[in-house]
């Protein structure tokens, strides 16, 4: 039997997600609208899903938040940083 390499990545996102959703371990997650890969549904699923989440909008961004509002996603990784 020949185990498929999508059958193998599917095996390990499940295997992250369920630690995830399993642990303590604080989380940043950092979103903007429009978000490219980050829907708003899935900001709400983490948001539900997730503990020890700290979740902060970088308002209007483009495909590279960091670049497109650099003060905003510093000032946010700083501030979840220091509550560590």
């Amino acid at each position: 039997m020949t185990i498929s390499n999508s059958h193998i990545s599917k095996t390990i996102i499940d295997g992250y997600l369920s630690y995830l959703m399993t642990n303590t371990v604080p989380k940043l997650m950092l979103f903007a609208v429009p978000g490219f890969f980050t829907t708003m549904s899935m900001v709400q699923w983490c948001k539900q899903h997730l503990k020890n989440l700290t979740l902060v909008d970088l308002g209007d961004a483009m495909h590279f938040a960091q670049e497109s509002q650099p003060e905003i996603f510093a000032q946010a990784l700083s501030d979840w940083y220091q509550t560590l």
